[in-house]
């Protein structure tokens, strides 16, 4: 066993220092999906020039690259557009963490946490750019176009809010804290738009 060990760990030092880790299979897939997937699949087809759009928009707005979102230890990261494209694809299609993986070439945990970094990223390069409360000046705009669209005066914005399902928490008492009237589990999704139907401004 001892033997074993050590021969794993060697092999493993020596592929660090000769840089010669063999290819992740990750890589292959990617390749093929561009063949196959994409044409195959309406969604893909209409989401990879998007993915493309903003995964270079990202790039350009954030010095990504400098940044720990591309930095691994042991194999080549994954390419922002992949990320980009498997994120968008999970949001819009609802699919799970093991479909998207499949069309995408990546496993279920990596899809999760790029997930988890795509969506941070967008929020910290394009938030302050498309999500911002108005200010003074703006207030007064959107007073003017609900006073102009629906005859409302002094309206800054209409709010909303909508139950948002999720799994049940293991803990019970954190399951009934999410239990709503609805029947199922939920978090509260509040938003508030202006006159032209755009975001000014969401809490979860």
């Amino acid at each position: 066993m001892l033997m074993v060990m050590a021969t794993s760990i060697l092999c493993l030092q020596l592929a660090l220092e000769q840089d010669n880790l063999v290819p992740p299979l990750e890589l292959f897939k990617s390749e093929d999906m561009h063949m196959t997937d994409v044409e195959a699949e309406d969604d893909l087809m209409r989401m990879w020039p998007l993915a493309l759009q903003v995964a270079s928009t990202v790039i350009g707005a954030a010095d990504i690259r400098e940044s720990g979102w591309w930095v691994t230890r042991f194999r080549k990261p994954v390419p922002v557009e992949i990320r980009v494209g498997a994120c968008l694809h999970r949001l819009v299609s609802r699919h799970t963490y093991f479909h998207v993986g499949d069309r995408f070439g990546l496993g279920e945990s990596t899809i999760q946490e790029l997930m988890e970094e795509v969506i941070q990223v967008i929020i910290t390069v394009f938030g302050l750019g498309y999500l911002k409360w108005p200010t003074r000046d703006d207030l007064k705009a959107v007073s003017d176009g609900f006073q102009r669209r629906a005859g409302l005066p002094n309206c800054v914005g209409a709010i909303d809010g909508s139950h948002i399902r999720i799994c049940s928490p293991t803990s019970r008492e954190q399951a009934i804290d999410f239990y709503n009237r609805k029947g199922y589990h939920s978090i509260v999704l509040q938003a508030i738009i202006d006159y032209d139907g755009c975001f000014l401004d969401v809490r979860v």
